[in-house]
Order: structure tokens, then C-alpha cells, then sequence
């Protein structure tokens, strides 16, 4: 099977400063190249190597230094475990400038800290209008110096990954003028990009149809199943794949014939997309109920047994077809390739703004020791990779590199049974294996075994040896991790394994075709997007609804486009276009 991962840098477009890759200094010393953030912060001082001792990228501080953070009470169980490592071995005070009930809460406290001027020292924060009042007040501190004088060469390393298979957008959702202002949710881009059409194989099978390559092959078949299963669910609505069908794109930015860049929501192309579902919702192809629905809702027929096709993430072999298949069980859901057009033509949307990668970690400028945050980053990366032997070979071999933490399989807990937050790994030496978690939503783990983040295609190249245990039946060959996830998500179902394989095949192929299309804007919002965004983004979710309900006529597409433009979009163009020509 082939493993091209140097082809996701096609997935993103690429904006703002990178990090460029490395530079021989010797025949066995590599370095990470930073120049170009030293020449955007207007420094030309080379990073140090690993020559000058381990010691310089872990630092413990002695008296202990105090860091302020914010949490809520529905994840902070499991963080005093790590508050009391970290001023251990670190010589960090974790405290929080207060302790809310839920996350919502907890947006409201940081909102009232930014008007005050009195926000914790390191805050998380999502992309978009917060983040950019953040950085044009000066209350965040970019990170590309700090960056470059503290972060170890594995730190430097994992961030060059990131860039080079993003194309240099890893930080674009917190940048401005080539500045980054916070570090982003590192996730794998499988599991942060990849999404699919779904069908029951079982039910084509019954229905005498192919998995369809086309829109019109896809319509025939909603159309078959309807015909049987009056009770049944065609399709569980999404908009996407039936605009990229289209040639649409709603939400982003692409380029016109002349090179401008131009909002997708108001193209010509986007009323054609509406008339294909208003005229699926009229024939009874999508609920009735979709617009009041959460997605969960929207999928209880589907998960019932009385659905056909769905559209989501690559992840849906782990939920919801398990429970599909508990209540269908001759159930057998297969990918489809993106389908093909009225014009003959199929694409992709890949865009970076699709909630994997919108939350980050930010230091404010009144933070008296932000180089802290890096080292604990550091020692974060070192102890989580200390089982990873091909990783530790490299930075040792081509970066100089020592891990500061010795090399141990990974191991599960003595106690798996108790609780996460309770459970003890016996290693050699005591250490954290996750950076702080950057979404505020989620838990911090604390756990001191491994993995959590992954490096940008790990779980990828996993996913695509267990594919090739699977298909050599070698699966007691594979490595504990794999084999643990093989053991653990795909046994209980016959088909789920022979589904998950088939879409990594249809991943790749996608990769290697020439159909991706690209959201060329990829920054913090400009100024009018900060004040016109929430009244645009209404009156575009308001009209597309009604518009395939059948409340208003089609043409209130082009009433929409008159009125979105007039009420702020018109300056939002000028100001990305002028965004994009002095990036």
C-alpha cells in the first residue's frame, strides 16, 4: 500500500511565514533551520544545537515560579495529579484565576478578564473574533522568539512536521503579519480533514444498484430506497457533498477567473446546490425535521436500522456504525468516492478552519515567565515519544538529540481498572505525556503512560499498517498500540474492519487525484468579519434553509447575495483580497 504523506500539502494553501526544513552543519549534526522567524522578528541569531547540553531545553525553576490558568469544575478531577508533578520536577505553580462550573461559564470569565485587562497568564483560546481582539490590543504575546530560543530541537522538530504537511498554515488560524500568537490543537490531518459519503452495501445490494460515482447515480438510488422503505431515511441531510458536487463551496474562500479571492456562499454554483435539495426534501429524501435537529438527532433513524446514506468523518466506523450494527446486523456500510457533478466533475474541500485545529494556547504579555510554557512543552513531546525507538534514532542520528527521558515500551496501567484519573504507570522515570490539552471543553489528561496527540500522520501510517496486518492476517505481528486498537474497535463486528480498510484505500486515491479544492483564506478574521460575522452567518443559514424547505422561492439566492454584500461582505472582500496579495 502505497504511503504518501508528503502529498497532504495539498490539502491546505498556504499563507503567512514557515518554518523552513533543516540544514546540514556537520556530516552527523543536523539543526533545525528557524532563520525565517528570526528575519520576521528581524534577528538573524542561528538556533543553538544540542552541543551546548541537554539541560538547555529542561529547566527547572528554583525558587518555584507560579503560572495563573482558568478551568472548570467538569474537567478539573484530574489535574492536581500534574499540578503536583509540575512544581516537583518543574518548579511550576499551576494555579487557576478561577474555577467555574461548565465551559460556558468559563468563556464569560474570560471575556470579562480581556475587558479588565486581567487575563491568567496562559488562556485558551478559539480562533476568530476573541483571538484577534487579543492580539490587535497587544494582551497575547507572539511565540515565534520564544519559539526559537527555548523550544528543543524535538520541540522545533514536531512543529516543522506540522508546517510542512499543513504547507505552512499550522498556526494561520492565530497569525497575524507572519506572527504566531498561539500554539494550535495538534491533531493528526487523517483524523482532522478526512470525511466521506457512506452507504449500506447491504442495502444496495438489495436495491440491485453500484455505489454510485455520480449525483445522478446517487439520486437514483434515494429514489430506489424511498420506493421500498416508505418509513425509511434516504439521506441524513449534509450540505457539503452535494455542493463540492456542484463545484460549491459555501463558508470559503476560492479563487474567481481572475485570480480575486471571492466568498463561496454567494456563487453562482451554491443555487444550484440548494435546488438539488430543495428538490430532495420535497421528494422525501431528507428529514422534514433536519433544520431543528442536532446531529445526533438527525442520525437516530440512520442508527436504527431505517436509513441508506450518510455523510461524515472517517471516525463513524467507531460510532455510529457499531450501534447501526447492533440494531441491523447484516448492516455493511462502504465509502464513496466523491461524486461527479452536471458537469462531469467531482472535488474535495479541505480546509485547515474545521474545528481541529481552531482552539489554542496563548501567553499574555503581562506574563512574567512565558518561556515557561515552552520548556514544559518540551518536556511534554520528550516523555510522551520515549517509547517511539525510529522517532528517538532520528533526533539522535540527524538532529543530535538525546531524550532527556530513557526509552521504555509502552505499558498499560497495573491498575486498568480503576478510574483514568486514578490509574498508575510503574516507569523508571516519572513523566507527563500530553502538552495542556488546548480546548477548554475537553479534560487535561494527566496520565502518565502514552500516547495522546499525535504527530501529523502517525495515525495514519497506523491505521494503514493494521490495514496490511489485516489483509496478510500478520495482526499478531503488530506493535502494542495497533494491535490493542485492532483488539479493542474492530473485532465485534465482522464487516467493520473490511469498511475501515476500504476507506483508507479511498483516502489515498483522493490524495493522488487532482480533485482537492482549497479555502484560500486561512487567518484570524479581519475587522469586518469581527463586527458583521454573526448577523452574515444568520442571515445565510436562515435563507438556505427556507430556501430547501420550500418557504422561499430559489430566487432569494440572489436576494441573499444583494443583501450579504451590502451588510458588510462587500468590505470583507476588499480586506481578504488585500489579506492575500500581502501575505
Amino acid at each position: 500500500m502505497k504511503r504518501t504523506i508528503s502529498l497532504l500539502v495539498v490539502l491546505i494553501m498556504a499563507t503567512g511565514l514557515v518554518f523552513s526544513g533543516c540544514s546540514k552543519k556537520d556530516d552527523t549534526k543536523k539543526e533545525v533551520d528557524n532563520s525565517s522567524v528570526n528575519q520576521e522578528n528581524g534577528d538573524s541569531k542561528e538556533s543553538d544545537t544540542v552541543e551546548e547540553g541537554k539541560d538547555k531545553w529542561f529547566h527547572k525553576y528554583e525558587p518555584a515560579i507560579t503560572l495563573t490558568g482558568h478551568r472548570n469544575k467538569k474537567n478539573d478531577k484530574d489535574y492536581g495529579q500534574y499540578e503536583k508533578w509540575a512544581e516537583e520536577q518543574l518548579g511550576i505553580k499551576y494555579e487557576r484565576k478561577w474555577l467555574v462550573p461548565d465551559v460556558e461559564t468559563d468563556n464569560q470569565k474570560l471575556n470579562l478578564a480581556i475587558v479588565s485587562n486581567d487575563i491568567p497568564d496562559i488562556i485558551s483560546v478559539e480562533a476568530g473574533d476573541v483571538c484577534s481582539n487579543l492580539i490587535d490590543s497587544g494582551m497575547i504575546l507572539p511565540l515565534n522568539d520564544l519559539i526559537e530560543e527555548y523550544a528543543s530541537p524535538l520541540t522545533k522538530y514536531m512543529i516543522e512536521q506540522f508546517q510542512d504537511q499543513l504547507d505552512g498554515n499550522f498556526f494561520s488560524m492565530f497569525s497575524k503579519d507572519g506572527k504566531y500568537y498561539a500554539f494550535p490543537e495538534a491533531d493528526d490531518l487523517f483524523a482532522a480533514n478526512w470525511k466521506n459519503m457512506w452507504l449500506r452495501k447491504d442495502v444496495l445490494d438489495e436495491l440491485g444498484k453500484d455505489i454510485p460515482t455520480t449525483l445522478a447515480e446517487f439520486e437514483d438510488i434515494l429514489a430506489a430506497y424511498k420506493a421500498k422503505h416508505s418509513d425509511g431515511l434516504p439521506y441524513v441531510y449534509n450540505i457539503q457533498p452535494i455542493m463540492e458536487a456542484h463545484g460549491a463551496y459555501p463558508d470559503k474562500w476560492v479563487k474567481d477567473e481572475n485570480g480575486e479571492l471571492v466568498f463561496g456562499s454567494v456563487q453562482p454554483k451554491v443555487k444550484e446546490g440548494l435546488q438539488t435539495l430543495r428538490d430532495w426534501y420535497e421528494k422525501g429524501y431528507i428529514d422534514k425535521e433536519f433544520f431543528v435537529k442536532d446531529d445526533t438527532k438527525n442520525m437516530e433513524s440512520f442508527v436504527a436500522g431505517k436509513g441508506m446514506a450518510i455523510y461524515g468523518n472517517w471516525w463513524y466506523v467507531f460510532w455510529p456504525f457499531p450501534d447501526l450494527m447492533t440494531n441491523a446486523p447484516d448492516s455493511y456500510m462502504v465509502p464513496v468516492p466523491p461524486l461527479k457533478g452536471p458537469d462531469g466533475k467531482a472535488s474535495v474541500m479541505h480546509d485547515i478552519d474545521n474545528g481541529y485545529f481552531n482552539y489554542g494556547r496563548a501567553i499574555s504579555a503581562n506574563c512574567e515567565h512565558p518561556e515557561a510554557l515552552i520548556y514544559m512543552l518540551n518536556e511534554h513531546l520528550d516523555s510522551q515519544y520515549r517509547d517511539n525507538k525510529e522517532l528517538r534514532d532520528l533526533m539522535k542520528n540527524e538532529y543530535g538529540y538525546e531524550f532527556k527521558y530513557p526509552y521504555e515500551e509502552a505499558k498499560d496501567p497495573i491498575n486498568p481498572d480503576a478510574d483514568p484519573e486514578d490509574q498508575i504507570w510503574e516507569y523508571s522515570v516519572e513523566g507527563p505525556d500530553v502538552f495542556f490539552n488546548t480546548y477548554p471543553g475537553n479534560p487535561v489528561h494527566t496520565f502518565y503512560g502514552f500516547k495522546y496527540n499525535h504527530y501529523p500522520m502517525e495515525l495514519f501510517d497506523k491505521y494503514l499498517r493494521m490495514a496490511d496486518a489485516y489483509k496478510n492476517d500478520t495482526l499478531d505481528q503488530l506493535d502494542m498500540d495497533a494491535y490493542r486498537d485492532y483488539m479493542d474497535n474492530f473485532r465485534q463486528y465482522p464487516t467493520m474492519m473490511d469498511t475501515h480498510v476500504a476507506n483508507l484505500d479511498l483516502y489515498q486515491q483522493v490524495l493522488e487525484q487532482d480533485i482537492i479544492e482549497l479555502n484560500e483564506f486561512q487567518s484570524a478574521p479581519t475587522k469586518t468579519m469581527v463586527d458583521k460575522n454573526t448577523y452574515l452567518e444568520k442571515l445565510q443559514s436562515e435563507t438556505f434553509t427556507k430556501i430547501i424547505i420550500g418557504e422561499k422561492p430559489i430566487s432569494a439566492f440572489d436576494e441573499f447575495i444583494d443583501e450579504w454584500y451590502k451588510a458588510g461582505g462587500e468590505q470583507i472582500t476588499k480586506e481578504v483580497n488585500e489579506w492575500y496579495k500581502n501575505k
